[in-house]
């Protein structure tokens, strides 16, 4: 009779030290489920409270960006313009006048 008890007694023990680790396994995962949805409205946003993501304020840096590019692509060229403008004109300064 001991024996059975010892054995019970035994497996009552593992029995509760697994229950013990399933309701830490659930809680970590509850906490995990919680910073994966924070990460998730970072990179992606959250339109409802005006959160803006990560993904779309890259997008917005990428097209201003581009847009700097056309902007400093325009400058220079109006630059090579009037410079070449003012060569002329200084170069044939005499024969225009």
């Amino acid at each position: 009779m001991t024996m059975i008890s010892k054995e019970y007694t035994e497996l009552k023990r593992k029995i509760s030290k697994i229950d013990k680790d399933i309701a830490n396994i659930q809680k970590h995962s509850a906490k995990m489920c919680e910073q994966l949805d924070k990460i998730t409205i970072a990179l992606v946003g959250d339109t409802k409270f005006g959160q803006e993501g990560l993904v779309r304020m890259v997008r917005k840096h990428e097209e201003w960006l581009e847009k700097q590019k056309f902007m400093y692509a325009k400058i220079y060229g109006g630059m090579l313009a009037i410079s070449t403008i003012t060569t002329l004109v200084i170069k044939f300064w005499d024969k225009i006048f």
